[in-house]
């Protein structure tokens, strides 16, 4: 499995959020309002890593995506990319685009590089804000342990 993701520079609240896994293509750009979906993302892969099931919300307002993370196993996880054409938290109105198994490194750290990527940028606080330092001292504590 080849999987890649990246975040490009922010600007006014908006993010481009860029994620290739083999042929699927997500290219879209998400709002940072309710909340900050980069700070979403680094508590789920935490989440993920300690066994436990996740959601990330990208909100495209009205539309959303979400990024599912399930363990299969003691190194398992299995990945889906959900997709609602209107805002709601309710599983049954959303479709799944795609959803895959992988190990621990093939699905989270693909992610966790482009996080780790994206904070090395330098932007102002109106265009987005920052990420909880917090949570990804704690994510990088977990992923090199």
């Amino acid at each position: 499995m080849k999987m890649k993701c990246r975040l490009g520079e922010p600007h006014n609240g908006w993010l481009p959020f860029n994620l290739t896994i083999n042929d699927y293509r997500l290219e879209i750009e998400v709002s940072d309002v309710p909340q900050n979906p980069v700070d979403n993302l680094v508590t789920g892969l935490g989440q993920a890593l300690d066994g436990l099931e996740s959601e990330t919300w990208l909100n495209l307002e009205p539309a959303s995506y979400y990024l599912r993370f399930s363990p299969v196993s003691c190194q398992g996880i299995c990945f889906r990319i959900e997709f609602a054409d209107q805002d709601t938290q309710q599983q049954k109105h959303r479709t799944t685009e795609l959803e895959l198994r992988g190990t621990r490194e093939e699905i989270i750290l693909p992610f966790w590089r482009a996080v780790k990527e994206f904070e090395s940028h330098s932007f102002s606080e109106s265009a987005w804000p920052r990420t909880d330092g917090t949570a990804l001292t704690m994510l990088e504590k977990t992923i090199k342990s």
